[in-house]
């Protein structure tokens, strides 16, 4: 595999005599000017920036995809070797979008313990933003706390806290904390534009490994196929598979799956409605462990939910992707509950009271259509209001439009059901026809009818209704 580190250059493994040296400085001396002036003048080889090892094709090891959902997304690298910190931008490709000099722990290397004054090596994420009102002077004017120590330190037994990305009010220097990563105010500020809580990577490393990316993409395929089979095995609860994805099966959530095949049955009348999605995918290296961060959603029956965000700790085992841990992003250190777990049981709740909403919907057009104006009148709400009529002016219109016409039939198709808070919309498209008592030509209507409904006690009634004809 081709690697090329950055900050420090691999240096040659002979050690040149003195004398040779001096002899090499003399001749140099000697052809200076031939070497630096004139059109055909010597030029020195490009540097190997971060800027040309991209141009060059090159990419961090540590960054196997960022996602390009919401374009550009960013990344945060920091070089303890160079003590810079690097803003990485993907539209489609990964550029440096800005560069600025930091200050990281006086100690050298990977943080173990509290107190070693050494800065944490690992992919990360910013969980809070705090202001200057908020800070002692020691942080600056900005301050960003980083979730260290995360999953895989923990399984390594390193332990400390209060890890930050924040300002100084002092003159930068380098290797001059206690392991935070320390920024001029005015750097910090210009990187807090880039920065999404939660979800922007804080990436820390001794030295920016490169290699070339056609060395990542086939990798980065083999993991979104792995993602996609996990998810795709939940959908179709197919337990042998699911559970095949993790190294250990006593790391899968067990109450979650229960509740999963309590529901599964519950909902196989229209099973083939529910989707679990994986949206705005971010895979970062850490050592020999992948970590996998993406949003999970999950759609049932027509109701998209953003269950969490969701971070996946994966390994290779006998050349297969295993799961060796999973967690939910949380702006805390603290461990959050299964929100898919939450979401399904959200979704469950939902389903059955589309159902109920469903069936005064029908109740509503089938005392409509037999012309029960009792019946009819009691799905409305006391405070109804259609325009400038309250119910009881509604109640006398329909009483009207009822003695106008004989037999009526309605019908509906398309409907749907959106939640406003502790409110529901249901919008359908609307069929009317009514025939003339004196068998003259009838009327016919076809349009969107949107009724607004809110509960009362345990039963859902119509506050607004609305028609537009098409």
């Amino acid at each position: 595999m081709v690697r090329v580190k950055y900050s420090a250059m691999k240096q040659s493994k002979f050690h040149i005599h003195t004398l040779s040296i001096l002899f090499f400085w003399s001749l140099t001396f000697i052809f200076a000017p031939f070497f630096v002036s004139g059109a055909h003048a010597f030029k020195q080889p490009e540097e190997n920036t971060p800027e040309h090892l991209l141009s060059l094709g090159y990419i961090p090891d540590s960054v196997i995809a960022l996602s390009s959902e919401n374009n550009p997304t960013h990344a945060i690298i920091v070089e303890k070797a160079s003590q810079q910190l690097f803003i990485l931008a993907y539209d489609g490709t990964i550029r440096v979008e800005r560069s600025y000099p930091c200050s990281t722990g006086m100690n050298k290397g990977d943080k173990k313990q509290s107190g070693d004054r050494k800065t944490p090596e690992g992919a990360y994420f910013l969980m809070k933003k705090f202001r200057k009102r908020e800070l002692s002077p020691t942080y600056g004017s900005l301050a960003f706390p980083i979730d260290y120590p995360n999953f895989l330190d923990t399984l390594e037994k390193r332990d400390g806290n209060s890890i930050w990305l924040h300002g100084t009010d002092k003159p930068l220097k380098p290797r001059d904390s206690n392991g935070c990563v320390v920024m001029n105010n005015n750097d910090i500020r210009a990187v807090s534009k880039y920065i999404k809580l939660n979800r922007t990577p804080i990436i820390i490393e001794d030295k920016i490994d490169w290699i070339p990316i056609d060395q990542v993409s086939e990798e980065k395929e083999g993991l979104l196929t792995f993602l996609n089979e996990w998810k795709h095995a939940f959908e179709q609860k197919n337990q042998g598979l699911y559970l095949a994805c993790y190294k250990d099966e006593a790391t899968v959530n067990a109450p979650l799956w229960h509740t999963w095949e309590l529901l599964h049955k519950k909902w196989k009348d229209d099973i083939t409605d529910f989707d679990l999605n994986i949206k705005d995918v971010f895979l970062f290296r850490q050592g020999d462990t992948v970590i996998a961060l993406f949003d999970e959603v999950v759609t049932f029956p027509g109701n998209p939910m953003i269950a969490g965000t969701k971070k996946l700790y994966l390994t290779k085992n006998d050349n297969h992707w295993k799961i060796i841990g999973e967690t939910w992003q949380s702006p805390t250190k603290e461990k959050l509950a299964d929100q898919r777990l939450a979401a399904l049981t959200k979704l469950d709740q939902i389903r059955d009271e589309n159902r109920a909403i469903t069936e005064v919907i029908k109740g509503w057009i089938k005392a409509w259509s037999e012309k029960d104006l009792e019946k009819y009148i009691s799905y409305y709400a006391s405070d109804f209001r259609s325009g400038k009529m309250n119910r009881n002016a509604w109640k006398r219109y329909k009483r009207y439009l009822n003695s106008l016409y004989g037999p009526i039939t309605i019908t509906f198709q398309d409907l749907q059901i959106k939640q406003r808070r502790d409110k529901r919309v249901v919008a359908f498209r609307q069929t009317y026809s009514a025939s003339k008592s004196d068998l003259s030509d009838g009327y016919k209507a076809v349009g969107i009818k949107r009724l607004f409904l809110k509960r009362m006690g345990k039963e859902w009634e119509i506050y607004r209704e609305t028609w537009e004809g098409s």
